[in-house]
């Protein structure tokens, strides 16, 4: 296992870490405290199983056999930083502007073509997407989102 795949698996450790003690400190709806589970443990929950699959990265990349395929954990840095971004304008923007931006910008990295292309496909996407999330969850389900400074998308402040 040579230096720069160490220094990347710290790297996404400590980026898991970031998250989930940024997840640790979302705020937890009343209506869920009885279960003790709530819509703040899903960043929790994705930021644990990231962390998770580092480590077994790390542990395969230490094991791996002469002429075994390489497998490269640079490419997950983006995800990562993405994500914890993610939980990290949340509180301040809210949940829709939050998640409009990260999935336009996940789809328009993963997208091929030209950049304008990719931006509109990206664009049209995160109106879908986050308009269905935000349908399903605060109005369907009555999940009271965050809203950050911008109250008009419901939910609790």
């Amino acid at each position: 296992m040579d230096w720069l795949k160490i220094f990347i698996g710290l790297v996404l450790i400590t980026i898991s870490a970031l998250w989930i003690d940024l997840s640790l400190h979302l705020p937890f709806p009343s209506f869920a405290r009885v279960a003790k589970v709530g819509p703040a443990h899903f960043p929790l929950l994705v930021a644990s199983l990231l962390a998770l699959l580092t480590l077994i990265w790390l542990a395969r990349e230490y094991h791996k056999k002469e002429g075994e395929k390489e497998v490269h954990g640079v490419r997950l840095i983006p995800w990562y930083l993405g994500y914890a971004g993610y939980i990290t304008i949340t509180p301040f923007l809210g949940f829709v502007p939050s998640a409009f931006l990260l999935v336009t910008a996940v789809v328009a990295s993963k997208t091929k073509g030209p950049w304008g292309s990719r931006l509109g496909k990206g664009l049209l996407a995160a109106a879908v997407i986050t308009g269905l999330e935000w349908g399903i969850f605060q109005k369907w389900l009555g999940v009271p989102l965050p809203v950050g400074f911008f109250s008009f998308w419901g939910g609790k402040a």
